[in-house]
């Protein structure tokens, strides 16, 4: 099986145009299957698909060619309506993009043996033969109706333009690289002709310095500019209306008229790069707030010199300036929620058909950005959430009817954006879940005794659902019914830095909602000292911050004996002393006041008492994750997440509050 070479730029363009193209192909079949099919959908299926046997024919990627191209024939008959687009074609099409997703994914590992595609080719091309044959006994035929006829005259009324691609002196690999542009071209209307010709196989020394295109198309001329900026190594190009002479002198001088020059509005950066740059703006973070110490130092010292105030100016503008700069970069790691989104309307089709279930899935939000560094951590607790819901969230079709509901139940993916967090939520429209359920489960399960559960309410019999081993199901399938889950879900969303809550209904439906930060690379946190320590809780784990006086405290905060707690609104929560958690050794003090933290994940509350805070700031995380384990520096460290370097040159340690509320 051939290989790609991901340092190679050419073989890196071809992986990552074929990724983006069979995750589109997989989105638009599954809409057609929900119902909205349109003629334009599968032409661009059909470009799609030739696109890719085109670039792997140029790189000899012959089991990809192979499979691509009798895909591409299955939507050829498709689109000149010789057969129908049923649940037999959906699944051929379906299952022969599964491969081409498999054969992608191994291209650039070495150890992966070649698969074997016979089996699929060998279903699709008897289905097509089939199909020609029944064609031809007039069984099946294409009809095209008026509209169609009307479109078709209407495109041919559309005058066709020239567009000449001119390559970068340094380009190579000009087939593949003309593929790709054809491809985008096609998105804008019909090809008629390419020069050269034979693109596809001439070698680079032979190819010339630009790609003729003739193209049947309404679109404006600006739009077939910006469609082609995002396409590297591209010189210049020139679109003129075909009746007007296409000489090079012509076209140079249409160029020097009107400066037509092509400029290239995005470039594609190694993500490498981008890490450093933004370990470079933490640094740059980090000394802006050394600077800022000194500045108050010197401000206090010499009130009455000159310089002093000239030095606040510049670095109030550095401040501005390190702010702007911090923005930007922390933009470029953000990656629309789509990348992941993508990937579930497939497999909730396949979990209903799996479950015989009847699900309208929704996606919405999908345009908004998350830190890339949490993407792929989203995928586990978004994955084992959508599928208990499909598994045993719904009743089934005849339940539904005869509660009154619809007969498809509905499942819906949504994703909002706040000032500094986006918040992700589930939401099915089942059976909900039944709290009496639960709460036999979690005595049964040990996990509360009968006496203590006396005084949970319903909000706080839900967190027993993110228990380990917790399951209410009484029946184990391939999907869920294990007691794995849930509790995975819980550990993954606080481990960035997130909150998960959880809404029943029995008879209606569940609601889970995930806040997460944007980013975890730079956070708001609050300083807080105790002894010699200075640590910093993330802001978005903070509830509140009290002052309590000395009559407030005997009022409020109760010895059991056991632990202390403390009386916080209408609740009654754990109250902890830092110094006691982290063993600081620090001698007890009486004092008149105590400022107290209050803590929450999710539903769940806890306070901590601190000696001394010092007020909010942003800092730059820095991983311990090196350093922190068995057999290393910091052994099994509990509680810290990470460190961050403050103005003065001190540590300030970050707390891990899902890992504190544990301990």
């Amino acid at each position: 099986m051939a290989r790609l070479d991901l340092k190679d730029s050419y073989h890196m363009l071809f992986w990552e145009e074929a990724r983006d193209q069979i995750v589109v192909i997989e989105q638009e079949l599954l809409q057609i299957e929900a119902g909205t099919f349109n003629e334009e959908t599968v032409n661009r299926i059909f470009r799609m698909a030739h696109s890719i046997k085109g670039g792997s024919s140029t790189l000899n990627i012959k089991d990809l060619t192979a499979l691509t191209h009798v895909i591409e024939s299955l939507i050829s008959l498709v689109k000149k309506r010789q057969v129908s687009l049923d649940s037999e074609v959906m699944n051929l099409l379906l299952e022969g993009i599964d491969l081409v997703k498999v054969i992608h994914e191994n291209l650039v590992r070495s150890d992966e043996e070649s698969h074997d595609i016979s089996g699929i080719i060998d279903k699709i091309e008897a289905f097509i033969n089939q199909s020609k044959e029944r064609n031809e006994s007039g069984i099946l035929t294409a009809i095209e109706s008026a509209e169609d006829a009307s479109t078709l005259s209407a495109v041919k009324q559309i005058e066709p333009l020239i567009i000449q691609v001119y390559f970068d002196k340094e380009a190579e690999m000009l087939g593949l690289k003309a593929y790709i542009v054809i491809n985008a071209l096609a998105e804008h209307g019909d090809v008629l002709s390419v020069s050269p010709i034979d693109y596809e196989t001439i070698e680079d020394d032979l190819f010339g310095d630009f790609l003729e295109v003739e193209l049947n198309t309404d679109a404006p001329q600006s739009l077939i500019e910006k469609t082609l900026a995002g396409i590297t190594e591209l010189n210049k190009i020139i679109l003129l209306p075909k009746e007007k002479p296409k000489e090079k002198e012509s076209t140079q001088r249409k160029q020097d008229e009107h400066g037509s020059n092509f400029e290239k509005t995005t470039v594609k950066v190694n993500i490498q790069k981008i890490d450093q740059l933004i370990n470079l703006v933490g640094e740059l973070i980090i000394d802006k707030e050394s600077l800022h110490a000194i500045t108050k130092t010197l401000k206090s010292s010499y009130k009455k010199d000159k310089n002093i105030n000239r030095l606040l100016d510049v670095f109030n503008h550095l401040d501005y300036i390190g702010s702007e700069l911090q923005e930007i970069v922390l933009s470029t790691r953000l990656l629309p929620l789509d990348t992941i989104f993508c990937k579930f309307p497939r497999m909730v089709r396949d979990l209903a058909i799996t479950c015989h279930k009847n699900i309208h899935f929704v996606v919405e939000g999908k345009e908004h950005s998350i830190d890339r560094g949490m993407i792929e951590s989203l995928m586990d607790p978004l994955t084992h959430l959508i599928r208990n819901a499909v598994d045993h969230g719904f009743e089934d079709e005849w339940t539904r009817v005869k509660m009154g509901k619809p007969v498809a139940g509905t499942l819906k993916l949504s994703a909002s954006q706040g000032d500094n967090h986006v918040i992700i939520v589930v939401m099915d429209d089942g059976q909900g879940m039944d709290v009496g359920s639960i709460q036999k489960k979690a005595i049964q399960k040990g996990f509360i005794s009968i006496e203590e559960s006396e005084y949970l309410s319903a909000d706080d019999w839900m967190n027993y659902i993110f228990m380990p081993g917790f399951t209410t199901t009484t029946e184990v399938s391939d999907i869920s019914g294990r007691g794995v889950g849930l509790d995975v879900v819980k550990s993954n969303i606080s481990k960035l830095n997130g909150q998960i809550e959880v809404e029943t209904t029995p008879g209606k439906g569940t609601k889970f909602t995930i806040k997460l930060p944007l980013t975890l690379a730079i956070i708001k946190a609050m300083l807080i000292k105790e002894d010699d320590c200075t640590f910093a809780i993330p802001v978005s784990a903070i509830v509140e911050v009290i002052r309590l006086t000395n009559t407030e405290i005997s009022e409020r905060i109760h010895n059991t004996g056991y632990s202390e707690i403390l009386h916080w609104r209408e609740f009654t929560i754990p109250l902890h002393h830092l110094n006691q958690i982290f063993e600081l050794n620090k001698l007890p003090q009486v004092s008149d006041k105590l400022f107290i933290i209050v803590l929450g994940i999710g539903e769940k509350r806890t306070a901590i008492v601190v000696e001394e805070i010092l007020g909010e700031q942003e800092i730059v995380i820095k991983s311990m994750a090196d350093f922190v384990g068995k057999d290393k520096i910091f052994g099994e460290l509990r509680g810290i997440s990470g460190v961050s370097i403050l103005g003065s040159g001190g540590l300030a340690h970050i707390l891990d509050v899902a890992d504190l509320m544990k301990l």
